[in-house]
């Protein structure tokens, strides 16, 4: 935050690379009143939605401060231009880690229905959120499709995330 302080300061303006990394900064020690300040230099000089890269940083930076950020993260997504994979699976991955594995598969069905194919990240983010929403039969129509539909093949982060919600489910049962 300092850097992008002197860089206001001295110059007026940062450059884009700087406020992505205050971002990112801010996102991982879930900083939001400092990545709201930053979103609002992004829009003050009319980047918030000039790249894809932006656009997934604030996703990425708004899903995951908690709280009402997700609201956050969807509108940021939905004021963006058409999305691409990246962003995507940042805002599946954002209703999973925020214990909205429904949202995120919603998300995902739109994401698939709009032509955009999922790869193996976007499968483990689902799965991980099914395995800790325990939906187990989710789990598994999720893996036929990754593999049947969209020819993925699974990962060692595949078969954890279906072997745990198998575990959760029969421990569940006992």
């Amino acid at each position: 935050m300092e850097i992008l302080r002197s860089q206001l300061r001295d110059l007026g303006r940062p450059d884009a690379q700087t406020l992505v990394a205050a971002l990112k900064a801010c996102g991982s020690v879930g900083a939001l009143k400092d990545g709201k300040a930053i979103h609002g230099e992004l829009c003050r000089f009319g980047w918030e939605t000039s790249t894809p890269a932006l656009v997934t940083c604030l996703v990425s930076f708004y899903a995951g401060c908690g709280g009402s950020g997700m609201a956050d993260a969807q509108l940021v997504f939905d004021s963006g231009t058409r999305p691409g994979l990246i962003t995507w699976n940042a805002l599946v991955a954002g209703y999973g880690c925020q214990g909205e594995a429904v949202r995120g598969l919603e998300m995902f069905w739109l994401m698939v229905e709009q032509g955009v194919v999922p790869d193996g990240a976007t499968f483990v983010s689902l799965l991980a959120a099914c395995n800790h929403a325990g939906l187990v039969d989710e789990c598994d129509r999720l893996w036929s499709v990754m593999v049947f539909r969209f020819g993925i093949r699974p990962s060692m982060n595949h078969y954890q995330c279906v072997t745990n919600a198998l575990n959760r489910a029969s421990k569940a049962m006992q």
